[in-house]
């Protein structure tokens, strides 16, 4: 459990951790929060996978490159054991 105030990366901690268990360690892990929706979290973790900027998926102004390097990385979030 991490809490903190609203704004100083509570969520990016958490999914840095989630991330590392499951997809790089292919353990199984749940990853919650109060603050963000589902969709959210998943949309932060396919970025930070892929190393393309969050708000360049968001905005929709992700050139070619970062939308070949989201489906792969889509496709490797999918696969991992991590529930959000």
């Amino acid at each position: 459990v991490v809490g903190a105030r609203p704004g100083v990366g509570k969520t990016l901690f958490g999914t840095g951790l989630a991330r590392a268990a499951a997809i790089k360690g292919g353990l199984p892990t749940l990853f919650k929060t109060l603050e963000m929706g589902d969709e959210e979290i998943t949309v932060l973790v396919v970025a930070a996978e892929a190393s393309v900027a969050q708000h360049h998926l968001v905005s929709g102004s992700c050139d070619a490159n970062e939308v070949r390097k989201l489906a792969r990385k889509r496709q490797d979030v999918a696969d991992a054991p991590l529930w959000i």
